[in-house]
């Protein structure tokens, strides 16, 4: 009989049996495990654990040593206390013999995985995930599998969970590159992500490893508010570059200079959600609007405000984006005023280019204000186009609440008296021949319009006009 620690030893003797053999504690050195190896070579032993973590670690590595130096191994399962406490509590050896099983290789736990591959890549798991899933696809196998990929995410403080919506706690996880993935079995970095720790996303295992995540984000994730395309910090502005990035701008008071940074997401305890970025840019020595030909629009002055001049609305059409990239809301709604062919959707489109890059275009009113709801919910910036007489109630009351500055209140789906309050984070660009829907007051106090003319003679071709913007993004947001 082998036993751990000297009580143990100890104890067996007093009971009579002097076949008898320990090590110095639970983690016997090499030298320790040479001379038992020696003395316990093709020998019948009986290995007795104690009911512990440390138990198991030492029975795995004192059983492993035995069975290759040809000896017949049995073990007692762990139950009742050490040895020794079992023994003086009046029970006999020969009752704790009589449960000898065969010994075999015990299954680590998932938290005994989780800390062997400490310190290791997401993908280090892949071979762990594989055996498991290919050596039984059974229940408890699955759940190990999960628990690992959890156990990894927790360990390293990259389980999130957001709370920018009040009373609706979301699940993300911070991936290695940068990514802050919404917890959702179809985003396809969180697809990535798992996939390279060995789960298919076929598998059920997949789907349960999901479930696993989202529950623990939310009960043990780290709290967080995550920022939405871009956000203002201690006077610093960040802007989202991608789902890995984000550009910081900083004033430096000594020099009088403004100094952008190239950011890794999470830099600076700033978080941008991956399905809230804008596409990825990089600061560049700048560009200004007025050097490019889309932003000579022919604007006109109003007959019916002479102080309005096109140089007036230009200048505020420039601060209208600078507080865009600011993250400054509410905003008014950016209206542009003119007839067919005057270049006002060309004006909107190129707007919307810049922050969203190429293929960015005005789009035409959704048929009701639940579906505009959820695009000034999860929007930056959106451009409606042709936006005239003919329009529905409850689109205007979004556009007047995202003017103003009120949140979106409903119903939570699937529930009688769940209210849930949503932020509305989009400016709006509208483009119309008459501005038929400023009529109302709240929205007509709130539109920044710009007065198109009759259009020019000389007509420059859109795609012109578009790859100017696409090709001097960059220095555009700079």
């Amino acid at each position: 009989i082998i036993v751990e620690g000297e009580a143990d030893l100890c104890a067996l003797l007093s009971a009579g049996h002097s076949s008898a053999c320990g090590t110095p504690g639970c983690t016997p050195g090499r030298a320790a495990i040479q001379t038992m190896a020696e003395l316990l070579k093709d020998r019948h032993v009986i290995v007795v654990p104690d009911p512990d973590v440390a138990g198991r670690k030492w029975a795995k590595k004192v059983g492993t040593v035995l069975i290759e130096v040809g000896c017949k191994v049995k073990t007692i399962p762990p139950g009742g206390g050490d040895l020794d406490e079992r023994l003086n509590s009046g029970e006999t050896l020969e009752a704790v013999l009589a449960t000898a099983v065969p010994w075999q290789l015990p299954k680590q736990t998932a938290a005994e995985m989780a800390h062997d591959l400490e310190g290791k890549a997401l993908a280090e798991l892949a071979p762990v995930v594989n055996n498991l899933l290919n050596d039984s696809a059974g229940r408890e196998n699955k759940q190990q599998a999960s628990q690992l990929v959890c156990l990894w995410f927790k360990k390293t403080d990259m389980l999130l969970c957001d709370h920018s919506i009040a009373n609706i706690p979301a699940p993300y996880v911070l991936l290695e590159s940068g990514i802050a993935a919404p917890v959702d079995i179809g985003d396809d970095s969180l697809r990535v992500a798992l996939h390279s720790a060995g789960l298919n996303t076929t598998e059920s295992a997949f789907r349960w490893t999901v479930a696993d995540l989202e529950a623990g984000a939310k009960t043990e994730g780290r709290q967080i508010k995550l920022e939405h395309f871009a956000c203002v910090r201690n006077r610093d502005v960040y802007i989202s570059s991608g789902p890995k990035a984000m550009v910081r701008a900083r004033f430096d008071k000594q020099a009088g200079e403004v100094y952008l940074s190239l950011l890794r997401n999470g830099d600076d305890w700033i978080t941008f959600a991956a399905d809230a970025c804008f596409p990825s840019w990089e600061p560049v020595p700048h560009c200004v609007p007025d050097e490019l030909q889309i932003f000579a629009p022919p604007l006109e002055t109003p007959e019916e405000s002479p102080d309005y001049t096109p140089e007036k609305q230009l200048a505020l059409l420039k601060t209208w984006i600078a507080c865009v990239v600011a993250n400054i809301r509410p905003l008014p709604i950016l209206a542009m005023i003119g007839g067919y062919g005057s270049g006002k959707t060309t004006l909107a489109n190129g707007t919307l280019r810049i922050f969203y890059g190429p293929g960015a275009k005005v789009a035409p009113p959704p048929s009701n204000g639940r579906d505009l709801q959820a695009v000034a919910s999860r929007n930056a910036l959106h451009g409606l186009d042709n936006l005239e007489s003919e329009i529905d109630g409850s689109l205007l009351d979004v556009l007047a609440a995202s003017a103003t500055g009120a949140a979106l209140m409903q119903r939570l789906l699937f529930t009688n008296d769940k209210v849930i309050e949503r932020p509305i984070r989009a400016a709006f660009i509208a483009t119309t021949r008459t501005a038929c829907f400023a009529q109302r007051a709240d929205i007509a106090d709130r539109t920044l319009p710009l007065f198109y003319g009759s259009a020019p003679t000389t007509l420059i071709d859109d795609g012109t006009l578009y790859a100017e913007i696409d090709k001097n993004r960059d220095g555009l947001l700079s």
